[in-house]
């Protein structure tokens, strides 16, 4: 069985726990981070969460406490103490109905999957123009148009695409990227993409 926690409970993944006058369903009103669990150990934990901190401060959630004996069980219950994983920690809004950003109390909602790695070259293809909107550099829990960009890449048999803007590539769908000349780090500047907390550890230890 896969365990699910959320407001301090740990719960069966296909047990409902959200209403439905939740504003995280209604409204996408919450921001997440997902992280690798290699062996049972977190990968980048502190920069993931000062990013969670920083984009929470700029939406006026008031961050919960974190006991990270939660995720130590929650990494238990799962089984998942070998191989690599996924943890995506949710800061969410329970029931407001105000049609405004006031200040709220976040609740939080962690879920863990395990990864399958691959080393098979990708197919892409460019797409004419950023997600460019006021949260476009904020990662909430409003996906629609990186599911559309995905499906978009699966119905022309590609992998992904890379968003453009101005002929410049930005990110993937759901991914950063970076490429190597000549012994040198290139990596997309633009202030419409997700800030990648793995690609600035990338680039912060090439430099």
């Amino acid at each position: 069985m896969t365990y699910v926690f959320y407001d301090g409970q740990f719960l069966p993944a296909d047990q409902p726990c959200l209403t439905l006058n939740h504003r995280g369903f209604l409204f996408g009103d919450g921001v997440f981070t997902t992280m690798a669990v290699q062996n049972g150990l977190l990968e980048g934990y502190h920069c993931h969460i000062q990013r969670l901190i920083k984009q929470c401060d700029k939406l006026n959630i008031k961050m919960p406490e974190l006991s990270m004996s939660w995720i130590s069980q929650l990494i238990e219950l799962n089984q998942a103490s070998g191989g690599r994983w996924r943890l995506k920690m949710i800061v969410t809004v329970e029931n407001a109905c105000n049609l405004a950003l006031p200040d709220r109390e976040g609740k939080w909602a962690l879920l863990l999957e395990p990864v399958a790695l691959t080393n098979k070259p990708l197919k892409v293809i460019t797409y004419h123009k950023p997600i460019n909107h006021a949260l476009s550099c904020f990662k909430t829990l409003s996906y629609l148009e990186r599911l559309y960009l995905k499906q978009y890449a699966i119905d022309l048999n590609v992998d992904d695409v890379l968003v453009t803007h101005n002929g410049h590539i930005v990110e993937g769908a759901f991914s950063s990227l970076f490429w190597v000349m000549d012994e040198t780090i290139f990596a997309p500047h633009n202030h419409f993409a997700l800030p990648s907390t793995t690609l600035n550890h990338i680039v912060n230890a090439a430099n």
